[in-house]
Formats: structure tokens, C-alpha cells, sequence
């Protein structure tokens, strides 16, 4: 369903108008709005999207689906045809998308359970080319690992892309009984292996891997422009939350040390959730581990839903670190993004985080509370800006209702992941996209939002911008 852009301009106008002011020095602009994937027999949803030259591929619940950049001409399939090469007779979910901007590839990976087994593995899809309809390349990462002699499986995967390899990470729990055993990291040649690899529709092959104590948590993944890839987990002790950071030499597939960073007392920790309007009903916010990193011009920026002490909601907690001695990383700040703007006992949860070519920085997250549908909101701010001088929150996509997945539980899922990412296209632009409620059931919202700078406003044209404040 395409949403008319004059009129999200307009609303966006007309909420703002009181803050408007000629001389902020940036402003953000939604130039592309549209509905995504909603599968009416998939919850809760799992968000995932990536966007090359001329497409917009999307997995959610169990459809994946893939537009030109207005949201048009879509091509849709059930995640089970097209991982059908791969005799997937289990479960599919926690998908992850990526493009590799520098081979021109969109990959899709997905979390498979084979049904009344303990066979677990990660299914991969690598586009031929950049354009999706000339078709797929597919391979299994199998991830049942002895640890300690004990089966594990894993959950909940990562994924990020570096033009030779493609690295997934995900946590490993014990198959027979609870227990967390560590994060394991893959590194995957795009064309090592048999038959040219994965990119040349031949075998995946790994070619480094690595287990991290599960006494560092849970980590995620970003690759650099300097030739490295970065992992980070946030995890409490002694009530503290450490941020753990380590690396990986693209060129030599070696993993580096754990390095620490202190975060401090911000989490108080217990349960994540958050109220909406005109039910009982509380959404799941998650938990504290870290929903995304990015790395952008030496530094590694991150987002974590945190409860801060004496809050009776979670919010989005963000951080900056310092990787120009990648041995050393310094914290050079961190802050949190509260839903007090918007209302009163308003959490904001579901993050991501993007920086994009210009040095631009943008967070997209979900926003409930118990005067407040669950909708979709952004902030941003200017790459010329402080670290942490990020707007007030921005809608983009307002639910019509609460959530109630009728399974009769007192605090309903929430969709996984949302999706942030700098647009490949232009320098100044993020690509967005989360859930919403419509019609009583969750829908897919995609937006493709600019940051402008105060000189390129053009007092000659009609142009509705929504205000840095």
C-alpha cells in the first residue's frame, strides 16, 4: 500500500509547526513512505532490509519481497519457496539483510530449526547480481556445535558483508536444557571453496570462526572501511553495564582480543515492557543486549534498550567509541533517546542506528505508552553537530490501534529488529523501516528519509522540512 507523500509532509508540517525555526542548522525530510510485507499467519514479525541501486528487498514473518525504491512493481514469495532449495521443513525466522555495495550482491539469511530434531543452521541467499529478479544463489551454515562436549544451536543471528567475505554471528544455547555457551562468530569467503563459493553458486565455506565466552554476552557485527570488522556485546556485572568490543583483520582472518569499556549504572535490569493505548495489554520491549552497530569514519556506533534506575520504562541508550587504535577503543559518548517528547510513560524500544556518507547520524525505534499506540519514529542529527545533540523524535508511521495477537498472553511479542541504513544511493539519506498495527495486525513500514543542512534550503521552493531542534 503506498502512503501519499504530500500528505506524511503535511502532517509532518502541521505536528511541527510550533518548532518550526529558519535557522536550525539541520532538518530531516520523509521522501519515501510505503507499506512493506504483513503476513497475517506470522508472529511475531522478524524486520530485515536492504536497498542496492535500484531495489528494496525485505523479509518479514514469512514472505520476503522486493520493490524498485518507490515501493512498486513488488515481487513477493513465501520464505519457504524461496529458501526451497535448501528443504527447509522446519522453522525460518530472525532473518538479517544486507548489500554488499561493493559486488553488487543483496544477502538474506535466516535461523532454521529443523522440526522434532536438534539440527539447527543458518540458511543464506546471495543475489546474482544487484537485481534481484535475475536470481538467487542458496547454501547452510550448519551451526549445531559440540561445546564442552554439550550440543548447541543457535538463535538470533547477525550478518554483515565486507566485498570478500560475509560474517554472521550468532549466540549458542545448549540443546538439551537452558544455557547460553558464547557467541560464535563465522567468516565466510564470498568466492572461497568449491566451485568459485556461495557468490559463484558454489559450496559456503567458512574460513575462520571463533566461540566468545558467554561471560561477554551476546555479540553483534559491523564491518569498516579500514579493513576491519568489529564485534560488541553489552553485558552486566556488578551493576555495571560493560560494553565488550573485539575485532577481526579482514585480511588475515585473525580475531583480535576482547577489549572493555565501562558504560556505568544504567540498567536497573527486570522486565521490558511497555503499556499501550486502550488495552491492558503490555508489548515485549526485549532486553539489553545490543540491537546494532555501525562503523563510520573510526568510530563504532551502537544502540541498547536500557532501564535506566528509578524509570519505570525502558529506553533507547546509544554510544559512541573512539576505534582509531582499534587495540585501545575509547568511549567518547553515549546517551539515551526517551519517549518523554512524546508522552507520558512512553518507552522507546525496537532500535537501530545508521550513519551515513556525510556523517549524519539517525536512530529508528518503536515508541508505546499508556496514552500512545505503538508506532515508528525517528531522530537524527547533523554530522557537524556534538555527539548526542540528536532532534526530538519524529514520526513516520502511526499505528491506528494497540496490538493483541489473540494468544491470550498478558504481555504480546513485539516485532524483532528494526532496520536503519545509509542510503547507497545519496550522501545525505537513511533507509528505515519497523512494524506497525493496521487493521488489528502488524504491517511493514519503509521510508527513506533525507538530512539536510541549512544551506540547502531554497527559501525560492516549497520545501517541508521537519526541524533540527
Amino acid at each position: 500500500m503506498m502512503v501519499p507523500l504530500i500528505a506524511c509532509q503535511l502532517f509532518c508540517a502541521v505536528t511541527h509547526a510550533s518548532e518550526w525555526n529558519i535557522d536550525v542548522s539541520y532538518s530531516s525530510e520523509i521522501e519515501t513512505l510505503f507499506s512493506g510485507p504483513s503476513v497475517t499467519s506470522t508472529y511475531p514479525p522478524h524486520n530485515c532490509l536492504a536497498v542496492g541501486p535500484n531495489h528494496v528487498v525485505m523479509v518479514e514473518g514469512s514472505r520476503i519481497e522486493w520493490t524498485d525504491l518507490a515501493g512498486g512493481s513488488p515481487t513477493v514469495q513465501s520464505t519457504y519457496n524461496f529458501f526451497a532449495s535448501l528443504s527447509p521443513t522446519g522453522g525460518l525466522y530472525d532473518q538479517r539483510c544486507a548489500y554488499d555495495n561493493i559486488n553488487g550482491r543483496y544477502l538474506a539469511i535466516m535461523q532454521y530449526a529443523a522440526s522434532g530434531s536438534a539440527i539447527s543452521k543458518i540458511d543464506v541467499a546471495v543475489s546474482k547480481d544487484s537485481n534481484p529478479d535475475h536470481g538467487w544463489y542458496f547454501g547452510s551454515l550448519n551451526t549445531s556445535l559440540s561445546v564442552n562436549g554439550q550440543l548447541t544451536a543457535s538463535d538470533r543471528p547477525m550478518l554483515s558483508v565486507a566485498g570478500t567475505n560475509i560474517y554472521v554471528t550468532a549466540p549458542q544455547f545448549h540443546v538439551n536444557g537452558w544455557g547460553f555457551v558464547g557467541t560464535e562468530s563465522w567468516v565466510i569467503g564470498d568466492t572461497a571453496g568449491p566451485d568459485g563459493g556461495i557468490y559463484n553458486g558454489g559450496t559456503l565455506t567458512v574460513t575462520t570462526n571463533e566461540l566468545t565466552p558467554s561471560d561477554k554476552g551476546i555479540f553483534t557485527v559491523a564491518t569498516g572501511n579500514d579493513r576491519k570488522t568489529y564485534y560488541a556485546s553489552s553485558y552486566s556485572t556488578g551493576g555495571q553495564i560493560l560494553l565488550a568490543i573485539k575485532t577481526n583483520d579482514q585480511a588475515t582472518n585473525a580475531f583480535g582480543p576482547v577489549s572493555t569499556l565501562r558504560l556505568g549504572n544504567i540498567d536497573q535490569g527486570g522486565v521490558y515492557t511497555v503499556q499501550q493505548k486502550g488495552t491492558p495489554l503490555l508489548l515485549d520491549a526485549g532486553d539489553n543486549r545490543i540491537a546494532n552497530v555501525v562503523f563510520a569514519n573510526g568510530f563504532l556506533w551502537g544502540v541498547a534498550e536500557m532501564k535506566p534506575i528509578g524509570s519505570s520504562v525502558p529506553l533507547v541508550h546509544w554510544f559512541k567509541v573512539d576505534l582509531s587504535n582499534s587495540n585501545a577503543p575509547v568511549l567518547v559518548a553515549q546517551g539515551n533517546i526517551s519517549g518523554t517528547a512524546i508522552g507520558v510513560e512512553v518507552g522507546t524500544f525496537n532500535s537501530s542506528i545508521a550513519v551515513d556518507a556525510a556523517g549524519d547520524v539517525l536512530i529508528n525505534f518503536t515508541a508505546s505508552g499508556p496514552n500512545n499506540y505503538p508506532s515508528d519514529y525517528y531522530v537524527f542529527q547533523g554530522a557537524a553537530d556534538p555527539p548526542g545533540s540528536f532532534s526530538a523524535p519524529i514520526l513516520y508511521q502511526a499505528s491506528t490501534g494497540f496490538f493483541d495477537s489473540g494468544d491470550g498472553a498478558s504481555v504480546q511479542r513485539w516485532g524483532l529488529n528494526s532496520s536503519t541504513i545509509a542510503d547507497p544511493n545519496h550522501g545525505n539519506s537513511f533507509w528505515l523501516s519497523n512494524e506497525y498495527i493496521e487493521q488489528g495486525w502488524w504491517r511493514t513500514s519503509v521510508a527513506r528519509v533525507a538530512v539536510r543542512n541549512r544551506s540547502d534550503l531554497d527559501a525560492g521552493s516549497f520545501r517541508l522540512l521537519i526541524p533540527h531542534l
